[in-house]
């Protein structure tokens, strides 16, 4: 039997404004009357911190030396989930790294800019918390969160990503687009979160809970076969993806068909060392049929199975490098545009009819958080009250109608 290897290299995202908010504190502002660390924290679209971006642009060393020893192309494809902070990381690290190599290069010739769009992936989101407004969205589609979006909201977002990094260049190189097709996003499960003709609620709603679900499980039996298929036509054996921590703990603590360990003490990635920017392996083979074709996708088959994976590739890596030293600054200078404007500093909010992120300070909190929510303040149902009879009240009306209808039959 013929085996063919893809190697999936998961990343997690770098360091957002919601990292910098701890649990206690954000808990601790919803009681006061601003409530900006628990909107912040909890109800608002997360992305890089100015310190995000410097971890960036060292992923982008650690990134070289891992498709160095992987044998993979520096023009490998990249992905991301829906949330925005997931598509940001990587289009920065991307960059950073194309920077990086093109100053190695001393021949022209051999510098290559032509690379694809970082496309969205399904399950690979954060993993959603009891706060996140997820009964609402599955109902109507509306609302989000800090760990959910929908794929309207996450269009705006990477829209605003790539209006805002127009202006970064370095020696021609620009950041790669964050690409809109919804090849691994909707199209795996045939349909979008809003409601078409001829079509039941019941399939809108399953549509739904797959949005806004984070499953390695379903990610290595729906998506993977079609990410695998397409890029492989395309000449690659590898992707890089850009990921969640609860989502990276699963993928690396899954043993091919087995389910996850529920004793912690086996895991062999935890909370501890799931840092920022930390890069994880995971290596598939393809196992054909007799004929030397694909087998056929069911819900209950694997058609790629792991075969190994490891752990933090980062710590066996330096980054004492001296030409990655001397390119480092004018990277950081190119990136200005990004710490100058609102989204480095966390002041932003979602803007849908400019495409772009706009100041908190133009805003009330009110309407920062009707925007979060994406219905605006929900009103309550007025009820009548029932009025309440005591047992006297009662006993004098049955004497009465009783005797009204005793009457009538006479």
């Amino acid at each position: 039997m013929v085996r063919k290897k893809f190697t999936v290299i998961f990343c997690r995202h770098c360091e957002s404004c919601s990292n910098i908010i701890s649990n206690k504190k954000a808990i601790a502002s919803s009681l006061s009357f601003k409530k900006t660390k628990f909107i912040n924290k909890y109800w608002r679209q997360s992305l890089c911190t100015n310190k995000g971006i410097e971890q960036c642009v060292d992923g982008a060393l650690f990134l070289k030396h891992i498709l160095e020893s992987c044998n993979l192309p520096f023009d490998i494809p990249m992905g991301g989930s829906v949330l925005p902070r997931a598509l940001l990381t990587a289009v920065l690290t991307s960059y950073s790294l194309n920077v990086f190599i093109n100053s190695l290069e001393k021949d022209s010739t051999k510098k290559t800019h032509n690379v694809s769009k970082i496309f969205r992936s399904l399950y690979i989101k954060e993993k959603l918390n009891y706060i996140d407004p997820k009964k609402s969205f599955i109902k109507s589609g509306k609302g989000q969160s800090g760990n959910l979006s929908s794929v309207e909201f996450s269009d705006s977002y990477a829209l605003a990503i790539n209006n805002v990094l127009e202006n970064v260049e370095h020696d021609t190189i620009k950041p790669r687009k964050i690409s809109l097709n919804p090849r691994f996003l909707e199209d795996i499960i045939n349909g979008g979160e809003i409601k078409k003709d001829k079509e039941t609620i019941k399939d809108v709603k399953k549509r739904r809970k797959s949005l806004i679900k984070s499953s390695y499980k379903k990610f290595e039996l729906d998506v993977l076969p079609s990410i695998i298929e397409y890029w492989k036509n395309k000449g690659f054996h590898g992707v890089v993806l850009f990921v969640h921590g609860g989502f990276s703990r699963d993928a690396m603590n899954r043993q091919g068909d087995e389910p996850l360990h529920k004793n912690t003490k086996k895991k062999r990635l935890t909370k501890k060392n799931t840092d920022n920017v930390s890069f994880h392996k995971i290596e598939y083979k393809i196992v054909p049929d007799k004929n030397g074709k694909p087998q056929k996708n069911s819900k209950h088959k694997q058609l790629y199975q792991s075969f190994s994976r490891e752990c933090n590739l980062q710590n066996n890596i330096s980054i004492d490098n001296d030409a990655f030293l001397k390119i480092r600054p004018t990277i950081l200078t190119s990136l200005n545009p990004l710490f100058d404007d609102v989204m480095g500093n966390c002041q932003y909010e979602f803007d849908k009819e400019k495409k772009n992120v706009k100041n908190i300070s133009q805003r009330s909190i009110d309407e920062l958080v009707s925007i979060s929510k994406k219905g605006g303040k929900k009103t309550k149902k007025k009820y009548k009250r029932k009025k309440i009879y005591s047992k006297k009240t009662k006993k004098k009306y049955k004497k009465k109608y009783s005797k009204h209808n005793t009457l009538k039959k006479h």
